[in-house]
């Protein structure tokens, strides 16, 4: 059964969806590491013989909803708990950690240069304005005049 989404459900869907929009990309990384990772670890819970695994709003509430003879499954409850815990902390660490040596792979190398040296440029081998060529110590073009 759904429930109606209140105030703290709102606020951190929209924290969420902050970070996936203005967030770095090991922001980014680690905000969909920790639903991935919780997700497997949720889906790898410890099941309770003969019921099987427990419901989400039991495990997320480490058992605290239970009553009566329910109470009994409240380790199992816990145990899940953990595992959906420590899934969301290693999703987190490694999609953070792999998006950021993705986002770093796409800088731009730079021209290697000892100090002192000039840097060589390219040099123009044709006019730009009537596209004759110029010989290599020449700096004005002969045919029109423009500069190299």
């Amino acid at each position: 059964m759904l429930r109606s989404i209140g105030l703290p459900e709102l606020i951190v869907l929209g924290l969420v969806v902050w970070f996936l929009v203005k967030g770095s990309n090991f922001v980014r990384g680690c905000t969909l590491g920790v639903f991935l990772g919780a997700f497997i670890g949720f889906a790898m819970r410890p099941s309770v013989p003969i019921i099987g695994q427990l419901p989400f709003g039991v495990v997320l509430t480490r058992g605290a909803n239970l009553t009566g003879v329910d109470t009994v499954f409240r380790p199992t409850a816990e145990q899940s708990f953990n595992y959906l815990l420590i899934g969301a902390i290693i999703g987190a660490v490694a999609l953070g950690a792999l998006w950021k040596s993705l986002g770093e792979n796409k800088s731009v190398p730079s021209i290697p240069s000892s100090p002192g040296s000039p840097v060589a440029l390219p040099v123009n081998r044709f006019c730009t304005k009537c596209g004759s060529p110029f010989p290599p110590d020449v700096q004005f073009c002969g045919i029109c005049g423009t500069r190299r």
